[in-house]
């Protein structure tokens, strides 16, 4: 039934909703909520929205170990709220073109004697455990300098996905 208020909308405009309460197709929602992150006070630029959605635009630059990729997050409905990042995502143990990893290992230390045999044995346990804590030692490393007023890139945040 269509009484002619609706009659000059453009349909096009709307995305593809292919389940309720789900961010557009081919997007996801923003990974802020569960993540490490970064210094405050943080710039005025990064999107803190739980109702942010991320797309990953492409790889921007490949590694031994991760790959950078641009990713876009943006607010829907604000369009004030949009920024371009570079998000470095590790690659699994298996993936990974970087074997000789004594140095990431040299002053870190772990409390469960598990972990510490694990990552001494090379398990794939402990192979995914050194790539956490390489990636948490860059991240903090990130934090200090930017506190140090160094021109590096804002840390925004880590996760695990």
């Amino acid at each position: 039934m269509t009484d002619g208020r609706f009659a000059d909308l453009d349909l096009e405009s709307f995305a593809i909703d292919t389940q309720p309460d789900a961010p557009p197709e081919g997007e996801r929602w923003s990974s802020w909520d569960g993540a490490t992150h970064g210094p405050k006070p943080r710039p005025d630029w990064v999107i803190t929205d739980l109702g942010a959605v991320e797309s990953d635009l492409g790889v921007l630059k490949t590694g031994k170990e991760a790959d950078v990729h641009l990713v876009r997050r943006w607010v829907p409905g604000s369009p004030d709220r949009d920024v371009i990042m570079a998000g470095k995502r590790y690659r699994s143990s298996k993936n990974r073109l970087f074997h000789r990893d004594s140095g990431y290992l040299e002053g870190r230390r772990v409390r469960k004697s598990r972990e510490t045999r694990a990552i001494r044995t090379r398990t794939s346990f402990g192979k995914e455990l050194i790539s956490g804590l390489w990636a948490f030692a860059e991240f903090e490393t990130l934090v200090r300098l930017w506190h140090e007023g160094l021109p590096v890139p804002y840390p925004v945040q880590m996760s695990d996905d």
